[in-house]
């Protein structure tokens, strides 16, 4: 396939770890996504996220992105978000 992605177990062990620290400081759960046009497909993260809780898409890239999952009101921006898994991408 064309828009395959390959992803090694050292870039998921990152995200994890980037994720818990960001879910520490932050009333939210992350999960990391593949972007093939307009479907976003679950790649890591958080399985159990609460039905009621808002969702935001935020790409990374042209194939990553995040699913940014909160109650009430963020308290971050996208730019804070994305800056914080900035390094991640950088690898990929």
């Amino acid at each position: 396939m064309a828009n395959e992605i390959s992803i090694s177990s050292e870039f998921l062990l990152d995200f994890q770890a980037l994720a818990r620290e960001l879910e520490k400081k932050h009333p939210i759960k992350v999960q990391l996504v593949k972007i093939t046009g307009k479907r976003w497909s679950y790649i890591a993260g958080h399985t159990m996220v609460a039905h009621d809780c808002f969702a935001r898409p935020l790409p990374l890239g042209k194939n990553l992105g995040l699913m940014v999952y909160f109650e009430g009101k963020l308290t971050m921006t996208d730019e804070e978000v994305a800056a914080h898994f900035k390094s991640l991408v950088e690898k990929k």
